[in-house]
C-alpha cells in the first residue's frame, strides 16, 4: 500500500514504516503527558527530562518515515562524528514538501539540537549540583512548550506525506 502519488521515482512507505513512525510519535506523546504531569507535582527536572525525551522521539520518528535508521545517540553527539545535523538527511529525502513544512522541519531540527543537552543534565545534574536543584518551573514550562511544538510539527509533516503533499526520494545506494 502506497501513501504517495505515482509520479517520478520515490520511496513507497510501507504500512510497517508508517506504524513504526506513528508508534514512536505515540511514545513521544506519552512522554509529553508525563512531562506535563511531573510539572503539576513540581518535579521540574523530571518534567525537563521527559520533555527532552519527547522531543527526541518525535524527531527520530521522521527517520523511519523516510526509510532511514534513527540515530541511536542523543543529537549533540553528531558533531563529534562529523555527521550531518539532525534531520538534514530527512530533509534531503523529502521532495515537493511545501515551504511552510520545510520551515517547520528546520525549526524542529534546531529544537532537537537545542534541547539535546537537557538529557544528561536533567538526569545527572551539573557541576556536582543535582538536577533537582537546577531546574525550576520556568525551565520545565519552556521544555514542555518546545516538546508540544516539536510533536505538532512532526505530526503535520507525517500527515503531509501520507496525504501525498510531499514525496520521499529513495536513498541513493552507496558505491
Amino acid at each position: 500500500m502506497s501513501y504517495l502519488p505515482s509520479e517520478g521515482p520515490e520511496l513507497v512507505i510501507t504500512v510497517l514504516d508508517l506504524k513504526a513512525t506513528e508508534g514512536m510519535l505515540l511514545q513521544g506523546s506519552h512522554l509529553l503527558s508525563r512531562a506535563e504531569n511531573l510539572f503539576k507535582i513540581q518535579d521540574y527536572d523530571g518534567a525537563v527530562e521527559a520533555a527532552q525525551h519527547s522531543i527526541e522521539l518525535s524527531i527520530k520518528s521522521l527517520y523511519g518515515l523516510v526509510g532511514l535508521p534513527a540515530p541511536i545517540t542523543h543529537f549533540e553527539s553528531y558533531k563529534r562524528k562529523g555527521e550531518k545535523e539532525p534531520l538534514e538527511k530527512v530533509a534531503e529525502s523529502l521532495q515537493g514538501i511545501p515551504e511552510n513544512l520545510m520551515i517547520w522541519l528546520a525549526k524542529t531540527s534546531w529544537i532537537g539540537r537545542m534541547w539535546a543537552w537537557a538529557h544528561n543534565t536533567s538526569v545527572y545534574g551539573c557541576l556536582d549540583i543535582p538536577a533537582s536543584k537546577l531546574f525550576d518551573s520556568d525551565d520545565a514550562e519552556i521544555a514542555i512548550k518546545y516538546a508540544r511544538t516539536t510533536r505538532l510539527n512532526v505530526i503535520t509533516i507525517v500527515e503531509a506525506v501520507k496525504a501525498g503533499k510531499a514525496r520521499i526520494k529513495p536513498a541513493v545506494p552507496k558505491k
